[in-house]
């Protein structure tokens, strides 16, 4: 896709030329740098608060009375799902609504987030994380953060290998999809929100049995560091940002054959 430089911190430019109500007015500085960067990374916080309170605390909710309820598994992918959409409407526009290490430093990767806005963003990330898994275990109690449940911490179900297997493929998708939605020119505006929470939500549902449905750094260690159970967490820590890397990589080098601005009708596209 395009190959300029993203303006930091966030994952987008800010929509259109207008000026807003909480922009200074003109002929006046805006915020510095280290301002905006601080906003930033108090709303990388909040977002990823509210993934792993939504996310893991319903989890805890339906499985603690109903261990093998037939519906925890859709309710459960519906909830990150939800969850990820909403970050993405209220927060993009400020952070980027990364709330994710994988789409940090996948971004970062192919040059689209500056490197020395890694580390604050993901230390951002993981209070924000930290802060719902415990908010998680005031709400439910002791019961909620021993084991198994461990605040709705993943764990691989089954061979290590096919759980890496399946956080490898989740963190491709998500950046598939990232990118093509809310990087690419061409995409439908306003459709990065619904589009990302959509593949959150079936990743979660496909990969669930597998490695727990993580995608996400963060959403795998804020519960384990709260709860103290850290099965299998260097899977998480490393399998969702490699895939996540090549899936940005994929993308990019695939758009790179179209360019910005023009798109490629089915049976043109065929065509020899």
């Amino acid at each position: 896709m395009a190959s300029s430089r993203q303006p930091e911190p966030g994952l987008q430019p800010p929509p259109g030329p207008a000026r807003s109500e909480s922009s200074p007015p003109p002929g006046e500085p805006g915020p510095s740098r280290q301002a905006r960067l601080a906003g930033a990374l108090a709303v990388e916080a909040i977002g990823t608060f509210l993934l792993l309170f939504v996310g893991t605390g319903t989890v805890v909710a339906v499985t603690l009375p109903d261990p093998d309820g037939a519906a925890n598994l859709a309710t459960v992918s519906l909830a990150f799902g939800v969850a990820v959409v909403v970050a993405v409407y209220a927060f993009g526009p400020l952070s980027g609504a990364h709330i994710n290490p994988t789409v940090t430093v996948a971004l970062a990767a192919i040059g689209r987030f500056p490197w020395r806005a890694v580390a604050p963003y993901l230390t951002a990330q993981l209070a924000g994380g930290v802060l719902g898994s415990l908010s998680v275990w005031a709400l439910f109690g002791g019961e909620a953060r021993a084991a198994p449940l461990a605040l709705g911490a993943t764990a691989p179900n089954g061979g290590t290998g096919q759980a890496f297997l399946a956080e490898l493929v989740l963190g491709f998708l998500l950046m598939v999809v990232v990118s093509s939605t809310a990087l690419d020119p061409r995409a439908v505006p306003g459709s990065a929100g619904v589009s990302v929470g959509l593949v959150v939500a079936g990743g979660v549902f496909a990969t669930a049995g597998v490695s727990g449905g993580s995608f996400n750094a963060v959403r795998a260690l804020a519960p384990m560091l709260v709860s103290g159970h850290f099965t299998g967490w260097w899977l998480y820590l490393v399998a969702p940002a490699v895939g996540g890397v090549a899936g940005a990589w994929a993308y990019r080098l695939l758009a790179a054959a179209t360019p910005a601005g023009e798109t490629v009708e089915p049976d043109t596209a065929l065509r020899s």
